[in-house]
């Protein structure tokens, strides 16, 4: 069984750390948990995990979505063979280069002219997420989008095609339909995130105090013993700062 084991510290507070080890297959949510345990804190705010290391780096961030309790824990994925495939829009947008004209009403006044990077043809992979962009863009009646995309179905369809026969996009494939939904802390695997030793990221706890604690992947096992409870607290160092030190 392959676990991780997780050096975390608060800069700032002296030589305090932790670490502890949790299962490949268990969440960000857990490991929130475990370090809210390991400092002793109640895990009543909001968090978020940004793997850049970079405090509200959007691209890399995995936290609960909007609405969803501090105190939620981890749920369960379905895995479903053939599942929709996603793309980040931000991927869509580099993509493509749409140019058209509006009248008054959001009608179009010219037809279509699509264009596509030689280059990034191969991160092309969904048609239906290609065509969901146009549903984002502001001033676009209902009658445009319609058009828009009939328009646009027949060229992406092909081109959809062609790729299909890349070794490259197989894979790319494979990879977003085995991930789970992006930024959701409770769904996201510690395995689905590529970790190796040594790397680097930051978890913020509390939106309004940000914590920034630094996280490091300290070891990787991967025949560790089963009869073990994981998450567990395998080293600690130092006495954890009071979470609220004002009170």
């Amino acid at each position: 069984m392959k676990t991780y084991v997780f050096h975390f510290s608060l800069p700032g507070t002296g030589r305090v750390w932790r670490k502890a080890e949790l299962r490949a297959d268990q969440t960000l949510t857990d490991l929130h948990f475990t370090i809210m345990r390991a400092y002793e804190w109640g895990g009543d705010h909001l968090y978020s995990f940004f793997m850049s290391g970079k405090a509200w780096d959007g691209s890399t961030e995995y936290c609960l979505p909007e609405g969803v309790p501090p105190d939620s824990g981890p749920i369960e994925v379905e895995e479903k063979e053939g599942a929709e495939v996603e793309i980040e829009p931000e991927k869509l947008r580099d993509i493509l280069d749409l140019e058209f004209k509006l009248d008054a009403e959001g009608q179009l006044t010219q037809p279509i002219n699509l264009t596509i990077n030689e280059e990034d043809k191969e991160s092309l992979l969904e048609e239906l997420g290609l065509l969901k962009i146009l549903e984002g863009i502001p001033g676009l009646s209902a009658d445009t989008q319609k058009k828009l995309k009939e328009e646009m179905k027949p060229f992406l369809m092909d081109l959809f095609d062609e790729f299909l026969q890349s070794e490259y996009l197989t894979e790319e494939l494979l990879f977003y339909r085995r991930r789970p939904e992006p930024g959701d802390a409770r769904k996201t695997k510690l395995e689905d995130l590529e970790l190796e030793e040594g790397k680097e990221f930051m978890y913020l706890f509390d939106y309004g105090d940000e914590h920034r604690f630094k996280v490091r992947v300290h070891e990787i096992h991967e025949d560790a013993p089963e009869d073990v409870d994981y998450p567990r607290i395998v080293e600690s160092v130092g006495e954890a700062p009071p979470q609220y030190p004002h009170w």
